[in-house]
């Protein structure tokens, strides 16, 4: 199974992080807020939360994320970075999912 998430995914676990993306705390509690996170997040692949420990996120096999432009694209456990970037002049990625 593969999921899509716009920029991040905060939590480890695929049905919480679907289940909290209708919370309505997108404005009130933006350091929790799932739904933030997936459209402006970017602390799992910079790693710039030091409190929160990222893993494997259970219960999908791999998300594709964009939203922060890599070089190359990146595997973080099975969370794949996948923009490089070709709205400023970079190369596009394209990924095959049988």
């Amino acid at each position: 199974m593969y999921g899509f998430v716009h920029a991040d995914i905060y939590l480890n676990d695929w049905e919480n992080f679907k289940k909290s993306i209708s919370y309505k705390d997108y404005f009130t509690n933006i350091d929790t807020s799932a739904l933030y996170h997936a459209l402006w997040g970017r602390s799992r692949i910079s790693q710039d939360e030091q409190s929160k420990q990222y893993y494997t996120v259970n219960g999908i096999d791999e998300i594709y994320l964009r939203h922060t432009v890599v070089q190359l694209p990146v595997q973080i456990q099975n969370c794949f970075y996948i923009d490089t970037g070709i709205v400023i002049g970079r190369k596009l990625t394209i990924k095959e999912l049988f």
